[in-house]
């Protein structure tokens, strides 16, 4: 299911500008909460990722299968389960008794290279456990069945980041893989979500191919594609909302077409370079004690970088 794109070359109407409520208050703040502002990583909608968002609602309140996220790194993957794991917060018991932890949303991240056994491993790690380096592969398998079961914990939806790294096994480590979903899912009956790198399996084999081995798996997660943004009415919709998050006195106008082509240049259409480049714009115009972005100031700034931004952990005091 690919996120529409909108061709459309010219700028669409938009409001001058609408800042957030909190970012408004910080309009004539010092320099070092208005650095901090900019600075601060940003959930920013797009049709694909509502409509991900959505799913993931239903799948939390009615129940059900799945679903399979897939797209280039930097699209937003991680970014929409971080802000799925704000919206279902956990109680940890630094705000209420050890008796009533409650995990919503399990946020599971799979190590670069782990198996089946790595897998259960980071899903017991999810728990705030740290004690099972020693344990075998079915004692992981029955403690994470057995913890997912707990109704202490709560947990109404899995959702497992960095998946393709699971599939980079000969094909029948793949299907023992595939199969201990089905069988986790079969024990506990939780819906699950997977996200991972388009094309990042084995030799390149892409999440979606490896799935569509298992009919069955194929049925239970279908997929839904975050692509790279191209020039048209959403991409410049996603720069107004971005714009709305800085604390400028007058309006930058990201969205227009010289600035905005220019940052669809740098960033090669990627959320994830959107989102820093114009952040590091914004530092830039902060720090020169200007009112509002200019290209000077996006001509300068950093959209790439090699250091990947990891998803929020979940760590537990037990």
């Amino acid at each position: 299911m690919n996120e529409e794109i909108n061709n459309q070359q010219s700028a669409p109407p938009l409001r001058e500008r609408e800042l957030l409520p909190e970012v408004r208050a910080e309009l004539d703040a010092p320099k070092e909460v208005r650095l901090k502002r900019v600075g601060k990583e940003v959930y920013i909608p797009t049709a694909g990722t509502e409509r991900i968002l959505d799913k993931a609602e239903r799948l939390i309140a009615y129940g059900g299968e799945g679903m399979l996220i897939t797209g280039p790194s930097g699209c937003s993957k991680t970014r929409t389960l971080d802000e799925l794991e704000w919206r279902h917060p956990k109680i940890s018991a630094l705000d209420a008794a050890p008796e009533t932890v409650r995990i919503p949303v399990l946020r599971v991240v799979i190590p670069a290279s782990a198996d089946r056994r790595g897998f259960l491993g980071a899903i017991i790690h999810g728990f705030g456990f740290r004690d099972y380096e020693s344990e075998t592969y079915d004692e992981r398998k029955l403690r994470a069945i057995r913890l997912l079961e707990n109704e202490q914990f709560g947990v109404e939806l899995i959702a497992v980041d960095e998946f393709q790294h699971l599939l980079a096994g000969v094909r029948m480590e793949m299907q023992k893989t595939l199969n201990l979903l089905k069988d986790l899912q079969s024990a506990v009956n939780i819906p699950m979500i997977l996200a991972g790198l388009s094309g990042e399996g084995k030799k390149g084999i892409d999440v979606e191919t490896i799935l569509e081995w298992d009919p069955q798996l194929a049925r239970r997660f279908p997929r839904y594609e975050l692509q790279r943004m191209t020039d048209g009415k959403p991409y410049r919709n996603f720069l107004w909302r971005r714009e709305g998050t800085f604390p400028f006195r007058f309006p930058s106008r990201l969205w227009d077409d010289e600035k905005a082509l220019y940052i669809l240049k740098r960033s090669s259409g990627i959320r994830h370079y959107v989102v820093r480049g114009t952040g590091d714009a914004g530092r830039l115009a902060i720090l020169d004690d200007s009112d509002c972005i200019e290209m000077e100031h996006l001509k300068k700034a950093e959209f790439t970088s090699l250091n990947r931004i990891e998803p929020s952990s979940l760590t537990l005091p037990f």
